[in-house]
């Protein structure tokens, strides 16, 4: 290996080695510092002697490989693999703490530490081997438990790659290992400890495999011994293919039959009769976490001391000095409050009642993104199930979709979002059955509060999102009416391929493509065939409509008032109790300009669900705001804003309700914040720049509007364009002007080009694009109606027929 002293001090590649952290026959790891990155990472080299072996530098390579693909809290991080003349070095995150091995030290962890590294692990396996990832060499030297008690998963160099197909129980066509693929008995004896029977065999393995393996590191957990020992290889393999352990409960008396189960489940000698999925066997132990702690199974692990009794079995008999050990729950005083229901998860860590909440968006762990309307639309269902939960503030989906993919620090999202708490999931699916876990973690320090584990068929999600929904709703102890927790989380249809149909049309409609919105229309459709009485599915249909003229998928602004009217009062009238049905009504009256009608169903929205950020907005956007009542619109913003803080629209728009509010730099800074947070939301940028040039700040606004145009993907100035500009107008107002006529074939341009006529100065101009716009019902004409750039129009007798015709004073 490289000599540690040599290296300390140098810089490799943009790496400073600082000091030796550890090593090994298989590598050697020592503390860095990136220069580029400003952060301090680990470096792994592999020793001289194995520089020159291909099997290492294989199997060095495979765990840069194997590691690197996987994206989770549980398994340490890849960051990159390099050379340093001839020396192979991997670069990874730095963790501080020790290994499981060190932990457990030759005795058993506390209870709460045993299930919580239990279904960390568990977890972690899952994730890998969703991704067709068998570890094969699961043991506790290859655990690290971080200083913030965290399970992180190390060493993937024996790590095999399976096809997709049969990544799960039962893969078919992985590859026979050869004998030197094992690790040799003569220098890592404590490896060949954790075999699976078939591993030790040279067998074809799958993951089932790795389960085998850690039912065999929850075993030394639970009682600080080894489940296979002795003193050869031959004795060990013995036990690994032959004997079964000593009971976890005749070492440890705090072993209740529930975890006992589990261990034996796990280490079943056959393949079939073992746990098929990693998902399962976490499932299993947050069960009986949650049992354990809402008192449910206090035999679980006892509360009082515990002896450890003399090893039978093939276990070699115990140090004298192993005698007891004491677990975490308090002894007789604490089995007395949790027989009084002292205890529930709100309190059971100190701090007050939840009072707010976000769903991060599921994960989708089936690696096929075809699956991916499923984990969203179940993220979506769930918010809106529980926002009907009273006196609790629930995140809206704008917001919480930014953190899609992204969910490493619970802690840093919740202070992001200031919630109390954080939903998480994971969805997989197998053939027919789905698999989705649920975790509700306390945002302040990332401790779970609420965990489970459900399995359906694929046809009964509705169930099952109900379910998860009520689960949470008993959990957060909220007094709910019959009616009103028998209609938590209510699919809204029993029909298994409508909800399907829906799912995916909500999931390409917040897409906002035009080809999506095409697909999404034709899935409401179907959705709507398959079950005609759907309210929910004639809602998404009336949603769609309404903004399909400004994507030019060829529907014209006077079709899309039709078909939304037609479409939202069918959801009304098969869903009168719906939210997003009267919002959906809401929002097509309001395109037809029925002001008054339009305020009362977003109204009658907001009783429904409080928590419907989307209909406080446009209630703000689309009456309040064209009305000129601005301090409530401005108002409705802020609701909708403490829900959805990082929606890029409902930030933008507001910035625009404040500009007509005549506050130009309160709205300057809105737009400044918008644009840092989003840069590439390129509506910001264009109504930026019509605030920038309302106020003379032409070149700034050319800027901004470039940007927009751009981003956008609209076309920008032309020289035709530009040449056919009157030369009356200012040279800024020029240039401005004619970038913005380079969208007029865009669709709903007239509004657009109305502002652009009415900043350059030219009356006429402006208010024939405006009568075009009114004669077209344009969609943004009432969004634009009390933009600052048209105020110098509304003393014009032609600004009141505009005013008359949508029903608005000047």
């Amino acid at each position: 290996m490289p000599d540690s002293q040599p290296l300390i001090g140098r810089t490799v590649a943009h790496f400073r080695i600082l000091e030796q952290l550890g090593g090994g026959g298989m590598g050697v790891v020592y503390k860095a510092e990136d220069s580029k990155l400003l952060r301090s990472v680990a470096l792994k080299f592999l020793p001289d002697a194995l520089t020159a072996d291909p099997q290492a530098l294989e199997r060095f390579r495979r765990e840069a490989q194997a590691a690197s693909a996987l994206n989770h809290p549980n398994i340490c991080t890849i960051h990159e693999i390099g050379d340093d003349d001839g020396h192979p070095f991997i670069v990874m995150e730095l963790l501080e703490g020790r290994t499981l091995k060190h932990a457990i030290s030759g005795h058993p962890l506390p209870p709460d530490e045993l299930l919580t590294f239990g279904i960390q692990i568990a977890d972690a396996l899952d994730a890998a081997h969703s991704k067709g990832i068998v570890h094969r060499d699961i043991k506790p030297a290859n655990i690290f438990i971080t200083s913030r008690n965290q399970a992180k998963i190390l060493d993937f160099g024996l790590a095999k790659t399976l096809n997709s197909a049969i990544s799960s129980a039962g893969a078919a066509n992985d590859q026979t290992l050869d004998q030197s693929d094992l690790t040799s008995p003569g220098t890592t004896l404590g490896t060949i400890a954790y075999m699976s029977p078939e591993q030790a065999l040279g067998r074809e393995l799958d993951v089932r495999s790795d389960l085998f393996s850690f039912g065999a590191v929850l075993y030394e957990m639970a009682t600080g011994w080894p489940a296979f020992s002795g003193n050869s290889s031959a004795e060990i393999f013995n036990g690994i293919l032959n004997l079964t352990p000593a009971s976890a409960a005749n070492l440890n008396a705090g072993i209740a039959p529930p975890f006992q189960h589990i261990l034996s489940k796990a280490m079943e000698k056959d393949p079939n009769l073992r746990y098929q999925h990693a998902s399962e066997l976490r499932a299993d132990l947050q069960r009986l976490k949650r049992d354990s702690d809402s008192g449910r199974s206090a035999a679980l692990l006892a509360s009082q001391t515990a002896q450890v009794a003399a090893p039978s079995s093939q276990v070699p008999a115990a140090p004298a000095s192993r005698t007891s050990w004491k677990f975490l729950a308090g002894g007789v005083a604490v089995l007395l409050l949790l027989a009084l229901g002292g205890f529930y998860f709100l309190h059971a860590r100190g701090s007050g009642k939840i009072d707010s909440i976000a769903v991060l968006p599921f994960v989708n762990a089936t690696s096929d993104s075809n699956n991916e309307y499923l984990s969203d639309g179940l993220t979506e269902n769930l918010i809106g199930s529980l926002s009907q939960l009273p006196d609790l503030k629930v995140m809206a989906r704008g917001t919480v979709f930014r953190f899609k993919g992204n969910q490493d620090d619970p802690r840093q999202i919740g202070q992001t979002l200031q919630v109390a708490a954080l939903l998480m999931g994971r969805i997989t699916q197998r053939g027919d059955q789905l698999n989705v876990q649920a975790d509700l973690v306390r945002a302040a320090d990332g401790s779970e509060l609420w965990g489970s584990h459900y399995t359906s068929k694929a046809g009964d999600v509705t169930q099952l999102q109900s379910e998860i929904a009520r689960d949470i709703s008993n959990n957060l102890q909220v007094r709910l009416s019959g009616a009103a927790r028998n209609n938590l989380g209510n699919a809204g249809t029993s029909n298994a391929e409508a909800y399907r149909l829906y799912l995916e049309g909500r999931h390409l409609w917040y897409g906002r493509t035009p080809e999506g919105l095409k697909q999404s229309i034709d899935l409401f459709q179907k959705a709507i065939a398959a079950d005609p009485n759907y309210a929910q599915a004639y809602a998404g249909l009336a949603e769609v409509y309404g903004v399909a003229p400004s994507y030019g998928i060829g529907i014209t602004s006077r079709q899309s008032f039709a078909l939304s009217d037609q479409a939202s009062l069918k959801a009304v009238a098969l869903g009168d109790n719906l939210a997003e049905a009267h919002r959906a009504r809401a929002s097509a009256l309001s395109l037809s300009w029925k002001f008054a009608e339009a305020e009362a169903e977003f109204h009658r929205a907001i009783a429904l669900n409080p928590n419907d950020a989307a209909a406080h907005y446009f209630l703000a956007v689309s009456v309040l705001g064209a009305q000129g009542r601005v301090e409530e619109a401005l108002r409705e913003y802020h609701t909708a804003l403490a829900l959805d803080p990082l929606s890029p629209i409902v930030n933008t728009n507001y910035a625009m309700a404040l500009s007509s509010a005549h506050r130009y730099s309160e709205s300057k800074a809105s737009y400044l914040q918008e644009i840092e947070r989003d840069p590439n939301f390129g509506t910001a940028h264009f109504k930026y720049s019509q605030l920038l040039a309302t106020l003379g700040d032409f070149p700034n606004a050319i800027e901004e509007l470039r940007k927009g145009e751009q981003l956008m993907k609209a076309s920008i100035l032309t020289p035709a364009i530009a040449a056919s500009l009157k030369a009356s107008y200012p040279p800024n107002a020029q240039g401005y002007l004619a970038l913005t006529l380079a969208t007029e074939n865009s669709a709903e341009s007239h509004v657009v080009v109305a502002i652009a006529f009415a900043i350059a100065g030219d009356r006429d101009a402006a208010f024939d694009h405006l009568y075009k716009a009114l004669e077209d019902r344009e969609i943004e004409l009432a969004l634009a109606y009390r933009y600052p750039a048209l105020d110098p129009l509304r003393s014009d007798p032609r600004f009141a027929r505009i005013s008359q015709t949508m029903g608005l004073t000047p």
